[in-house]
């Protein structure tokens, strides 16, 4: 303060930018079925103070299980679960002085398992195994085996109504 101004003064102040965090965005919350991986695009930006580079990095909050990063130092990732459930993820950004993160939520559903059913059955003189109705896990193949009983033989084998021959076995594949 100036209390007995004699001469000429000047007075002047500087001022700097405040170094503000990192904006950080995980992405959306995104529902995916294994054995699928979630594909994670985060953004990052930085005011530029301190003068640097902006350093990123993906981690697990929680889940049940494990998750692997394809490069967990890329905003632009993938993520590989090892069970169903909901995983919480974390994107963190750091300008060397501040840091800031976002988090997203990814629902693993299970592996969808598709069946099928194949229905066996034997006229009189004969056996069929596996017999009965039989669920046969898509892309899988089964085997039925046919025997004759004493004093008959396979007079033939109808798959899908068309009779393939007088076979003892026959394997549906690729189901």
């Amino acid at each position: 303060t100036f209390t007995i101004v004699q001469a000429r003064h000047t007075i002047s102040a500087s001022f700097s930018v405040i170094n503000q965090p990192p904006q950080v965005t995980a992405g959306p919350d995104q529902t995916i079925t294994l054995p699928s991986s979630a594909t994670l695009t985060g953004t990052a930006t930085a005011d530029g103070l301190p003068s640097g580079a902006l350093t990123t990095s993906w981690s697990q909050v929680s889940g049940p299980g494990t998750v692997t990063f394809g490069n967990p130092a890329a905003l632009s990732t993938t993520a590989s679960f090892s069970t169903a459930g909901t995983y919480t993820l974390r994107l963190t950004a750091s300008d060397s002085a501040l840091t800031s993160s976002d988090e997203v939520i990814i629902t693993v559903n299970p592996v969808v398992v598709t069946t099928y059913t194949i229905t066996a059955t034997a006229g009189t003189g004969g056996t069929i195994s596996p017999s009965g109705s039989v669920a046969v896990t898509a892309g899988g193949s089964q085997t039925f085996t046919m025997a004759a009983a004493a004093g008959y033989q396979i007079a033939g084998v109808l798959v899908d109504g068309p009779n393939v021959g007088a076979l003892a076995t026959y394997t549906f594949t690729d189901v």
